[in-house]
């Protein structure tokens, strides 16, 4: 077989199909919060101090490989993800299915510096995979929730 016979070889086998379905979701926020850097920073370590969940509370275990997860403190719950990059008081990063129902993965990333005796938050969340119309309107929800608690937490 010559190499340009084995490039037109098919790739797949019948019964495996691949499909290739684009979808991504990316949410960002740009915040200003009255408070310093570092004091930011260990709140998003603690989200329960400012993020009111209607079930249960987030908790980050601030290492890199800690997991980010939702406990409804009934021994059930929901992994978000794990944390991937922990440099206090600049950079936070987590990485997971975030809950979603489907196949899916994001990256959520914080960036905090210091502005005109402000912090400056600039979080992007992006995921890929199937995200459904549901799941979609579920995490623009919660992101949007959250951040404004957390505006709320340190006013300007």
């Amino acid at each position: 077989m010559t190499e340009t016979q084995a490039l037109e070889t098919p790739l797949t086998v019948e019964p495996v199909h691949v499909t290739f379905v684009p979808q991504r979701v990316e949410l960002t926020a740009d915040l200003r919060l009255g408070a310093m850097r570092r004091r930011v920073f260990d709140a998003l370590l603690q989200p329960a101090t400012w993020w009111p969940l209607q079930r249960g509370a987030v908790v980050v275990e601030p290492r890199v490989g800690g997991r980010v997860y939702v406990d409804y403190a009934d021994g059930c719950g929901v992994l978000l993800g794990h944390v991937t990059r922990l440099l206090p008081p600049e950079e936070f990063v987590v990485a997971g299915a975030f809950g979603l129902p489907g196949p899916a993965i994001g990256v959520w990333e914080t960036r905090l510096s210091t502005e005109d005796r402000t912090t400056r938050l600039v979080a992007r969340l992006c995921v890929v995979g199937e995200v459904d119309e549901s799941a979609r309107r579920g995490l623009l929800r919660d992101w949007d929730a959250a951040y404004a608690a957390l505006a709320a937490h340190f006013p300007a």
